[in-house]
């Protein structure tokens, strides 16, 4: 896990693919064996991905997680270092794209989400988010 300083000399750390999705999977009160049995993947897989050890899972297999844990495959994609098929969700965009620490991330979602309420402001269908992601 890549450890830095921030502004105020404290140390903080990135979350990582396998962060993400261990606190996804957590936060669904899942075992990381059943998880595994879910997705028909040995259990040991998924800790040594929650672990870091496969920092790029397999596309294919980063999509049944994030259907499984009904997270954004284009984010899922972003935090893994590929180029995401259309534009990942707001915070794994942050994340993939920032060195910035947890809590900074989180704060800017929670602004992100008072700002989307209070203006309306809702997502694009999918299709629209592709298009725009391929315009040069």
């Amino acid at each position: 896990m890549k450890q830095r300083e921030n502004k105020k000399g404290v140390g903080t750390t990135r979350l990582t693919l396998g962060e993400y999705i261990r606190q996804a999977r957590e936060n669904h009160n899942i075992s990381a064996r059943r998880l595994s049995e879910e997705l028909h993947m040995h259990h040991s897989y998924i800790s040594r991905v929650e672990a870091g050890k496969f920092k790029q899972p397999s596309p294919e297999k980063l999509q049944r997680i994030a259907e499984n844990l009904e997270l954004d495959y284009d984010g899922l994609c972003a935090l893994a270092g590929y180029q995401a098929p259309g534009l990942p969700d707001f915070l794994p965009y942050l994340r993939a794209k920032y060195d910035m620490n947890d809590d900074d991330t989180r704060r800017l979602g929670e602004y992100f989400e008072f700002l989307r309420n209070q203006h309306g402001i809702t997502k694009r269908p999918d299709s629209a988010s592709h298009k725009i992601a391929h315009v040069s």
